[in-house]
């Protein structure tokens, strides 16, 4: 893993996000890897596009940053940023989202003058934020910070090719008799196993199980039934609804010296949209599904036959109606930014109570800034890249609702079992998940159905 390096392309609007990028391709050059992105091209010039592919199918990684800009628009009506976001994703490179937060400020050059290109600017950002690998930034040092931690993770999870020193790897001619005598070699136990199977019939039986049952029974509370955990509680789900803008007759007689004009008119202007507060409250909905409604799985692997089963691959798919996830990347999922400004009344009447009776008589918690919050754990940049050890017996990667497992090999008579997976119901009804299993000496992958069912009720109960 030391030796490796990787070539990560980095894609953005350019004059709006120069800073960004600077800050992100000096991140990649202190990991010693390589970036690559938009510079070496002209972006306003469709014949450099072949050129652009070329490179993105070379590289390792691909990392793009949203603004406040959609940007420079190919013929076809598409931004170029998003045109390469899109090839990257049909080409499989692992993709690596870094959004700018929607209320931060910005200055004149870092939006578009263009207000149609908003809807197209949105609607990029929502394809976006269903990457496995999405953070939202505030300013270049916590977005440099942010790259740091997930390239290590990204590097860890879903190994690329990558590159090594001449010295360390083989000349053409090597290469050429390795791949010759591999080929002859594998040709030759290909034969022999073959031969051992038609002498003795031995072969491997894989058996996959989830939770050790031939069927999932899962439970989901719809939205005015759910519940969640605050303090030793169990209350209903709230979310949030549309605040009437203040007014000075709205401010008590006794706090008039404290809330001036200004502070109304500046919270009235921070009143979020309709849309704005239903995608928070869609935020918010998938927040709680995923910390309170989830089930914890055990993925079993066995191989009940009378002999060694080889280079295994296991696909568990699941229906849409389900979201699958890493359990290491559950409190990745942080509370969403609440979109109302602070109450300039409530703060003065904080203020009013602090002046009456002392420093801490105003004190109360802010339950709108800091209720229901959920872990924060940050690992240094140091600790994250010294745990990259490298598991070459199994690999695991999950991704579109489907859980991917690969094992180097699982002996006759034995079984391993996985407990990095949970699922979160999303909808109610009968469902189907599809497990597939091929080995080295299997002919054929082998497909099974376990059937789900999805009640309606009380899931986190």
């Amino acid at each position: 893993m030391e030796e490796k390096r990787y070539q990560i392309f980095v894609s953005s609007t350019y004059s709006d996000l120069f800073k960004a990028r600077e800050r992100i391709i000096e991140t990649i050059l202190r990991l010693y890897h390589f970036p690559v992105g938009m510079e070496m091209f002209s972006a306003d010039d469709d014949e450099q596009w072949e050129v652009i592919k070329d490179t993105i199918d070379i590289s390792d990684y691909y990392i793009v940053i949203i603004g406040h800009r959609y940007g420079s628009e190919t013929s076809e009506g598409i931004s170029y940023t998003e045109k390469e976001y899109d090839y990257a994703k049909e080409k499989n490179v692992p993709i690596l989202a870094f959004i700018r937060k929607r209320d931060v400020a910005t200055k004149p050059h870092e939006r578009d003058d263009d207000i149609s290109k908003n809807d197209k600017l949105n609607n990029f950002i929502e394809k976006a934020t269903k990457s496995k690998m999405c953070e939202f930034w505030e300013n270049e040092d916590d977005l440099s910070t942010k790259v740091a931690i997930a390239l290590p993770k990204i590097f860890r999870k879903n190994p690329r090719i990558g590159w090594v020193r001449a010295d360390k790897a083989v000349s053409p001619e090597v290469s050429e008799e390795l791949a010759r005598l591999s080929k002859e070699n594998r040709t030759s136990r290909d034969e022999i196993e073959k031969l051992k199977s038609q002498l003795d019939g031995k072969k491997p039986a894989l058996e996959v199980r989830i939770d050790g049952r031939e069927k999932l029974e899962l439970l989901f509370a719809d939205n005015k039934e759910m519940e969640i955990t605050l303090g030793k509680q169990r209350v209903p789900i709230s979310f949030f609804n549309e605040r009437d803008p203040l007014s000075q007759k709205d401010v008590p007689s006794h706090l008039k010296s404290y809330v001036s004009e200004s502070d109304i008119a500046k919270y009235n202007k921070g009143l979020p949209t309709k849309d704005r507060i239903a995608e928070f409250n869609r935020k918010l909905e998938l927040f709680w599904r995923i910390k309170e409604t989830r089930y914890n799985l055990l993925v079993s692997i066995s191989n009940n036959g009378n002999m060694k089963a080889n280079e295994v691959f296991v696909d568990i798919e699941f229906p849409p109606e389900i979201m699958v996830l890493e359990r290491d990347d559950i409190d990745s999922y942080k509370f969403p930014e609440i979109p109302f400004p602070e109450n300039p009344i409530q703060k003065a009447e904080k203020e009013f109570k602090k002046s009456k009776t002392g420093p801490f008589a105003g004190f109360s918690f802010d339950f709108d800034k800091y209720s229901m919050l959920g872990p924060t754990n940050i690992t240094p940049i140091a600790e994250t890249i010294a745990n990259l050890t490298s598991d070459r017996e199994r690999r695991i990667i999950v991704s579109d609702n489907k859980i991917s497992i690969k094992l180097k090999s699982l002996l006759h008579t034995r079984a391993i079992d996985l407990d990095d997976f949970a699922v979160v119901p999303m909808k109610s009804g009968n469902y189907e998940v599809k497990i597939s299993i091929i080995c080295e000496e299997y002919d054929k992958k082998t497909v099974n159905i376990i059937p789900v069912l999805i009640s309606e009720g009380q899931a986190n109960k």
